[in-house]
Parts: C-alpha cells; sequence; structure tokens
C-alpha cells in the first residue's frame, strides 16, 4: 500500500506496535500439551477415522496457555519459538506440505524449513538486501519465488531452482507510483500478484509460467479503482487463488472491497464475471483488509483494521456464501489491527487463527469465541494440510503452532506416538533405502503390524492382509521428497556429560529423547559409567515412562576406564563371575578400555560362551596395553577407533603413532592393507567414530557448523556453567588425528572393509554438542571420508546391527522389527538429508521430532548451584 497523502510514515510498511527490543524475544511454549502428535507428513485413517501425524505440539509444563476444551471455548494450540538465524522482520509464510515451509522478510531475507519447522535455514538473496520479501510462494523443497514490496523499482519478483542457493530477477516495477502487496498461485504455473492502483486503474500482475516471467492484466477490463485505494503488504495475504476464482481485499479507499473474478478453464489466466462487494469492516485512509481466504466451502474471512491508531469497525468480516454477502464477526481480544489469518482447515470446518502486533488467537467457532496465545507482535500465520502450523514476526522471530487436547497431569508420561492398537500402520509414499542394497527405490507401501513389519507392497485400500484388524488401516502419507531409512543405531552411544569439568555421569531423562528425535532407534552405550541409571533407564522404558531408543546394555566398563578398576585385582576369574552375572541381567555385549592382555581374552572367551559380543578402546601394545592385531587372535567382534596393526610402535602410545602416519608412504601403506586384510579374514568390524577426535579439535566447519541450538537443552543455569568454560582450546594431537583417520577410514572401506563399518558417536558431551544429534555429523564426517553415502548407511543401520547379532534389527524386510526414521531429501546424494528427521517409527510406534525435543529444551543440567553436586562425576561417583 502506499501512503496517503501527508502520511510519510506509511510506505506500505506496517509499524509494530511493540517498543523495541521486545519483540523478537525467545518466547517459549505457551499451549497445553496436545495429545495428538504431528509429522509434517499428512497421516489418515483409510476407514476415515480421524489421525494425528508427527509433528508435535509443546509439553504439558506450560504456563499462561488457556485451558482450553469448555463449551463455547476454543480448545488449546500449543506453541513453542523456533531458531530462525535471523533478526530480521519476517513478514510472509508459504507451507508447500507438513514439511517444507518457505519464509521470507526484510533485508532480502529469505527461509526454508525441511522438517516441518523444526529447524530452519536463514539466507539473504544476493544483491537484494535493501528489498523487503513481503511475500513468498513455495512450489517444493527446491522452487520457490519471492515478492518484493516498496516504491517503483524496489517491487520485484525472484524465483530460485534450487533451494536458495541462486536467485533470478523475473520482475522489477517499471512504474514510479507501482506498489506490490501480495500475491498467490492457482498451481505451480498460474499465479496473480496484486499491487497498488497506479494511475486510477486497478494493477494486477498475470504469471503462467511459475513465477518465470509476469505480465501485467490490462487494466481497462477491471473494476476502477476508488480514490487512494491499493492493497496492504502485510503478511502476503490480500489475495487469494483457486482453481476457478481470484479474490483481492482492498484497503486505503473510502471503504474496504473484496474484488472477485471468475477464471476461465477453457482459457487458463483469463479473468472475467467481476464481482465487487464493500467489506463492512473498519474504513478510510490506513485502514481495510489486510488478508482475506475464501474455501470452496463458500466460507471465508477477511482480517484488518486501522494500521497504527485505533479507529471503530470491526476487524474480521466473514461470509457464508462464497462472498455475496458479508457481515462483522466479534474480534479476538487482542489490540490493533491483524496482519495475517488462516484457516486451519484439518481441524475443522470453521477454525481459524489470527496475528498482529497484538499476538497471536485462535478460533474454532468462526470467531464466536477466541484463545489468546501470545501477546507478541506476529506478522504471518500459515497451517500445513494436517495441522500443523507457524507464526513470523519481528526479530526474525518464528512459531511452531500445534494444536491437540488439554492433557493436564500426563506430562512427561504420556507416550508421543500415534496409537495403533487394534490397527495397521501403513507407511506410504517417498523412497525407500531398505538397508540391504546400494539404492532408494519407490517406497511400495510398508504395512506394519504389532511392532513388525508384516508386508512389503502394500497401497491403501487395499485390505490389509488375512487376519488384519478390522479397526482399519491407519496411513503415514510421505512427501515425494520424504525417504525411509531404518532406524539408525548408534553402537558407541554416550549417555555420559561433564558439565563443570569434574567428572562423567550418565543423563538418561534427555538424551533418550534427543537420540530418538534425532532417528537414533537403538543404541549400545559402550561402557556406562554409572550403570544404576541405566537400570532405571531400561525400566522406565518398558514401562513406557519414558521415550527413547532401544537401549541394548553394554554394562561398565572392563579396564582401567572403569572407577575403581584394579588389575590386580581383576583376574581372568574375576572377569568371568561379571560377564556371567552381566550375560544373566541382559547385557547386550561388553566394552574394554584400558584393559590388559589376559584379561581381554577372559572377557572375549567368556562373552562368546554366551553369545556375546565384545569391542574394546585399544592402544598399540605399549606397557601392557592391548593391539588389535593381538585382540583379532583372541577372537574379538570389533575394534573401536583406529585399525592398529604393525603400524604401531609398541615403544609408545597410540595416539604418539597415529598423528604421525605418512599415508602416501609405502611401507605405511603395506601395513595397514595387512592389518585391513586380518579385519576382513577375521569378521572383525571396525566402529571408526570418525567424529570423536574433531570435537576436541579444531571443528571441521563442513561438518561442525551447528544446524541445531543444541546448547538449548541446557537449563539456564547449565547453560551459563557451559559457556563460561567456552571456548575449548584445540587439542592439536586430536587435530592431527582425525585428519589421518579419514585416510584410513577410506582405506577400509576400499579394501574390502565395507560391509564391516559401522558406526557410533563417541561424544561424552561437556555442554557444546549432544550425542543424539552426533549421529548426523559422524554420517557427515564419514561421507567426507570418501567413503560412499549408500555404505554410511549400511554402516549406521544393517551393520550396526549385525554387529551385536540382532538379526531383527537394521533393514526394512518383512518380518523385522518396525524401526524406521523418515527424512527430508535424499541421503544417497547428500548425506546431510538425514538431519532433517521428518518422523521416528519406533517398534511400529510413530514418534514426533519436535514433540520429544519440546520435552527437552531447557532442561538438561542442574536447575542452580543447589542441586549441581549431582552433576559432578568426581564427586558423586569417585571419578
Amino acid at each position: 500500500m502506499s501512503p496517503p497523502h501527508g502520511n510519510p510514515e506509511f510506505r506500505g510498511s506496517i509499524p509494530s506496535a511493540d517498543p523495541p527490543g521486545r519483540v523478537g524475544r525467545f518466547f517459549g511454549a505457551h499451549g497445553a500439551l496436545g495429545a495428538r502428535v504431528r509429522c509434517g507428513i499428512v497421516v489418515g485413517l483409510s476407514l476415515g477415522f480421524s489421525m494425528a501425524g508427527c509433528q508435535g505440539s509443546g509439553d504439558g509444563a506450560t504456563e499462561g496457555g488457556p485451558s482450553g476444551g469448555g463449551p463455547g471455548t476454543p480448545g488449546s494450540l500449543g506453541i513453542s519459538a523456533r531458531a530462525s538465524g535471523t533478526d530480521q522482520l519476517l513478514q510472509a509464510l508459504s507451507p508447500v506440505d507438513d514439511s517444507v515451509v518457505w519464509v521470507s522478510g526484510h533485508g532480502g531475507t529469505w527461509g526454508r524449513s525441511l522438517d516441518g519447522g523444526v529447524t530452519w535455514q536463514t539466507e539473504v538473496v544476493p544483491g537484494a538486501e535493501s528489498l523487503q520479501f513481503r511475500d513468498v510462494q513455495g512450489f517444493d523443497r527446491d522452487t520457490a519465488v519471492l515478492m518484493s514490496a516498496g516504491d517503483g523499482d524496489l517491487s520485484r519478483m525472484f524465483r530460485t531452482e534450487d533451494g536458495g542457493r541462486s536467485w533470478t530477477e523475473t520482475f522489477r516495477m517499471e512504474h514510479p507510483n507501482g506498489f506490490l502487496d501480495c500475491m498467490d498461485f492457482v498451481d505451480r504455473d498460474l499465479g496473480f500478484a496484486y499491487g497498488d492502483a497506479v494511475d486510477g486503474g486497478l494493477y494486477l500482475l498475470r504469471t503462467r509460467d511459475g513465477g518465470r516471467s509476469w505480465t501485467r492484466v490490462p487494466p481497462d477490463p477491471l473494476p476502477g479503482a476508488l480514490d487512494g485505494e491499493g492493497g496492504f503488504a502485510a503478511s502476503g495475504a490480500c489475495i487469494s487463488v483457486s482453481a476457478d476464482r481470484v479474490i483481492i481485499g482492498t484497503g486505503n479507499g473510502p471503504r474496504p472491497r473484496a474484488l472477485a473474478a471468475s477464471l476461465d478453464a477453457s482459457n487458463p489466466g483469463a479473468l472475467a464475471s467481476w464481482a465487487i462487494k464493500d467489506l463492512p469492516m473498519t474504513s478510510g485512509p490506513s485502514s481495510g483488509a489486510t488478508a482475506l481466504h475464501m474455501g470452496a466451502d463458500g466460507w471465508g474471512f477477511a482480517v484488518g483494521g486501522a494500521i497504527g491508531e485505533h479507529r471503530d469497525g470491526a476487524r474480521v468480516v466473514m461470509t457464508e456464501d462464497g462472498g455475496a454477502t458479508w457481515s462483522p464477526a466479534p474480534g479476538p481480544p487482542i489490540e490493533g489491527p491483524l496482519y495475517g489469518a488462516a484457516r486451519m482447515a484439518a481441524l475443522g470446518p470453521r477454525v481459524l487463527a489470527v496475528v498482529g502486533p497484538g499476538g497471536l488467537a485462535w478460533s474454532e467457532d468462526a470467531g464466536a469465541s477466541w484463545a489468546v496465545l501470545d501477546s507478541d507482535a506476529l506478522w504471518a500465520v500459515a497451517f500445513g494440510p494436517s495441522g500443523s502450523g507457524w507464526a513470523v514476526g519481528p526479530g526474525g522471530r518464528i512459531l511452531a503452532l500445534a494444536p491437540g487436547e488439554v492433557a493436564s497431569g500426563v506430562g512427561d508420561q504420556l507416550r508421543a506416538q500415534v496409537d495403533t492398537a487394534g490397527v495397521d500402520l501403513l507407511v506410504e509414499g517417498g523412497r525407500l533405502f531398505d538397508g540391504t542394497g546400494d539404492e532408494a527405490v519407490p517406497n511400495p507401501g510398508i504395512l506394519i503390524r504389532d511392532g513388525r513389519i508384516v508386508r512389503l507392497g502394500v497401497v491403501e485400500g487395499e485390505r490389509a492382509a488375512a487376519g488384519g484388524y478390522a479397526g482399519g488401516t491407519r496411513v503415514l502419507r510421505l512427501p515425494d521428497h520424504a525417504t525411509v531409512l531404518p532406524g539408525l543405531f548408534d553402537l558407541h552411544a554416550h549417555y555420559a556429560v561433564d558439565l563443570f569439568g569434574e567428572g562423567r555421569v550418565d543423563e538418561t531423562r534427555i538424551n533418550p529423547l534427543v537420540f530418538l528425535a534425532n532417528g537414533v532407534t537403538s543404541t549400545f552405550p559402550a561402557g556406562e559409567v554409572d550403570p544404576a541409571t541405566f537400570d532405571e533407564l531400561e525400566a522406565s522404558l518398558a514401562a513406557g515412562r519414558v521415550m527413547g531408543p532401544r537401549l541394548h546394555r553394554s554394562g561398565p566398563y572392563f579396564g582401567s576406564a572403569r572407577p575403581g578398576w584394579d588389575h590386580e585385582a581383576m583376574t581372568p576369574d574375576s572377569i568371568r563371575a561379571e560377564v556371567a552375572a552381566w550375560a544373566g541381567a541382559g547385557a547386550a555385549g561388553f566394552k574394554a578400555k584400558g584393559i590388559q592382555p589376559v584379561q581381554l581374552a577372559a572377557l572375549v572367551e567368556e562373552a562368546h560362551r554366551y553369545g556375546l559380543t565384545v569391542t574394546a578402546h585399544l592402544d598399540s601394545g605399549f606397557r601392557n596395553s592391548v593391539n588389535p592385531r593381538a585382540a583379532i587372535e583372541m577372537g574379538i567382534d570389533r575394534v573401536e577407533h583406529f585399525l592398529g596393526g604393525d603400524v604401531l610402535s609398541p615403544d609408545r602410545n597410540a595416539y604418539a603413532s597415529i598423528e604421525v602416519l605418512d599415508l602416501d608412504d609405502s611401507e605405511t601403506d603395506r601395513l595397514l592393507r595387512e592389518q585391513i586384510a586380518r579385519f576382513v579374514q577375521n569378521g572383525v568390524r571396525f566402529d571408526a567414530t570418525l567424529s570423536a577426535y574433531d570435537y576436541w579439535a579444531a571443528k571441521d566447519p563442513e561438518v561442525y557448523t551447528p544446524f541445531r541450538d543444541e546448547m538449548a537443552l541446557l537449563t539456564p543455569y547449565a547453560r551459563s556453567v557451559v559457556e563460561s568454560r567456552l571456548p575449548r582450546r584445540p587439542l592439536d594431537q586430536f587435530e592431527r588425528v582425525y585428519r589421518v583417520k579419514h585416510g584410513t577410514v577410506r582405506l577400509f572401506v576400499e579394501n574390502g572393509g565395507g560391509d564391516l563399518l559401522t558406526v557410533g558417536t563417541d561424544h561424552p558431551s561437556w555442554g557444546e554438542y549432544f550425542s543424539g544429534f552426533s549421529i548426523h555429523r559422524e554420517l557427515h564426517a564419514l561421507s567426507r571420508a570418501g567413503v560412499p553415502n549408500e555404505v554410511v548407511l549400511r554402516a549406521a543401520t544393517a551393520n550396526a546391527a549385525a554387529a551385536l547379532g540382532l538379526e531383527e534389527l537394521g533393514t526394512v524386510e518383512e518380518g523385522k522389527l518396525a524401526d524406521l526414521v523418515i527424512v527430508s531429501g535424499e541421503p544417497l546424494s547428500d548425506i546431510t538429508a538425514t538431519r532433517y528427521v521428518l518422523c521416528v517409527v519406533r517398534n511400529g510406534a510413530v514418534f514426533a521430532p519436535g514433540w520429544l525435543l519440546e520435552r527437552a529444551w531447557g532442561r538438561l543440567g542442574p536447575a542452580g548451584q543447589e542441586s549441581a553436586d549431582w552433576w559432578k562425576g568426581s564427586l558423586r561417583l569417585g571419578r
């Protein structure tokens, strides 16, 4: 909207009603816990039942949110803040589906989420730093159109087809008084953009090629413009299009209007049969409709008000007859104009949300009653097909919205899963990498019953199978860009943290949530610092009190890594007795570190007697340690960290040898190949833990560039403690080891070790990074080392399960346990796609990554100094 005469502040921008420094601050969860869980994926029941997907709402321990649920009172809408990566004003949203969402704003800013709004990538279009992108239209994860608003040539259009890596300018306003306000698309090709009147005529652009080019619709056949009439470039929502109609909401004239035209199906984009209706809402300069929507069912609404001042009149008007008549509706109890509004069709026929400088409100009954969920300024709101939503505003503010019922008192005991009791679960759509080969194929349909994959090759509508449940089949319908993988398996999954630099403790309340949210459905701790804590976790997982991955127990370390270990006391007979006790308690295998040869031989022999495996962090043979070569001769099952062999000198420790290895030296190469041959000939697996070393070193920016604010897991007190100890001084030795290991891992795979490679993260956290997220860095590091992505993925799935002899896990095959991770993108071509988890299936239960993380943020660590001692391993455990 261009400014009315005499008002130099009104130039198409809408000033915030909040003082500087208030908007954009972190805003925690305000809604009540939703019992429905949403995935960024379309989910439904084949027999017509309703069902939630997998991208979830906030947690039950909330304050200040609506109680909801009463007669005539809206239910709850859980909200939580997301890190956007920018402090610019964000002004428009465009969900492609429930996982891909585009956003745009000032300072030439655009953004994108590929995981249902859990994480966001924000960038600036090069050369467009002065532009205000007031609208965005996304078509898929790679393709979008941006509209900038401003006087004259500041109004432009841009298009990307490569996920924002490059943008092409496709339109620039030539008229000096032109000003674009909003745009909308009928489909991937046909779209319209509306702007302020020029020379007394309405200004409408049209594209028939998806925004690659734009032309002005001749003004003569269009309705005449009122004096000063235009649109509001508030949230990109002042135009709404469908297959048969274009409707525009106007303002700043003598009265707001709705201008509707039918579309000619025989001539795509041709406009005819204009209908013009006055909107009974606040009118006059700087007033009118800022956003509107018209549904196929004839129900629609327009919102707005007076910008920057209070003026009598309605801010919400509605129609039940496709716009033939409009009537005022009760406005929400938030002050000021409304900038954006969106229908929540997945939740009911008359559900909508509105935003403005006064905050966020929503109604389940066409505006008869409202719930206020946020009181800070917001500009735009939008919802995906299955009901998950987002709102954006000043300071780079992004809120995730997730509807649900109030679940008072349920708290963390509420299971974040789709209830599959009595029904089958069908996962369809996207692509499938099943862990048995090298390629991904179109997902044939995965039928899950009672926690197992019972059939591959099922389509919706087909009878599940003979003897299937009478309750029907629940369907997870995935977008095309999704990839289904076997659940990830971390074979060196430390739950240990050391926030104070005073010894590790095992944290088993928040870490399980973080592992599972990142697609890790199985963990082997590879040495438990405090086995009693894992006893509690094991019991809680079994009882459903805690959500997390499968826990394959390792028991305590065997060797000097265990507090109180006494080499003289730990005789072979003592070790055998311990192995027997742990085998009887259900251990899945054992881990040695700092062990002597005679002890390791006893450990391997006794473990094998119970059908269990042994892995070890070994050394060079220096000072009665064990070289991996000797361990292979003893029959060890897996080796951690480095290959060993004669390339390591027995006169110094392993690290001192590895950091100076010259992989271009022919003798070094020969000795490494000989050792690799021993692994291959004896079927000994290798857990490279490649990324573990660079946490302590320089941190390869390709691998360690943050993709989450992981420190947000910490309590405020714990974060202050951790940040006071940062940055850590990089260890030069570990940096050299990290670089050498790239070459040795690649050599291992190239010489027949691909099927023996496994994945473990080995990251006892000091609070800057956390093990659950580390799985993605390990996969990325292996890929960067030259390991083919299909080998990397098998190492983290099929190979890892086989390493513990778990035949029911690791691949997506009939008869296997139903552990899956569904990611946005194609990890065979870009391994970092694993970071964008859409949904996790564990034992047939569907989990929401965002829902899980909402229960984790801000809760790891002590609340204050008075509770800090528990977190100091040297004090509590005598480490």
